[in-house]
């Protein structure tokens, strides 16, 4: 089954593409389909292959893996207009 991951609100659509693709790369290493390069993410793929032998180690030793992603951004701010490229006139 799927589950969801918040990975934050951005202002810019490529840093949006970003923050995706390195939450991918961390679930799914070097077969994620990103939007960018993959190497721009080396960090994220060496966290990768970290976590697939933490995990192996954790299944040999009855231990559960724990997936840590990457620290989300700083949540939206109620009453702080987020800059969109939608507005009503271009809806």
């Amino acid at each position: 089954f799927f589950k969801h991951i918040y990975l934050g609100l951005y202002n810019e659509e490529g840093a949006a593409a970003r923050a995706y693709d390195r939450a991918l790369v961390r679930l799914r290493g070097a077969a994620a389909a990103t939007n960018y390069s993959l190497t721009n993410y080396k960090d994220e793929l060496q966290a990768f292959e970290m976590d697939k032998s933490t995990e192996t180690l954790a299944c040999s030793t009855g231990a559960e893996a724990v997936l840590r992603l990457p620290a989300a951004p700083e949540p939206a701010v109620p009453g702080k207009p987020v800059n969109s490229p939608i507005t009503p006139e271009t809806r």
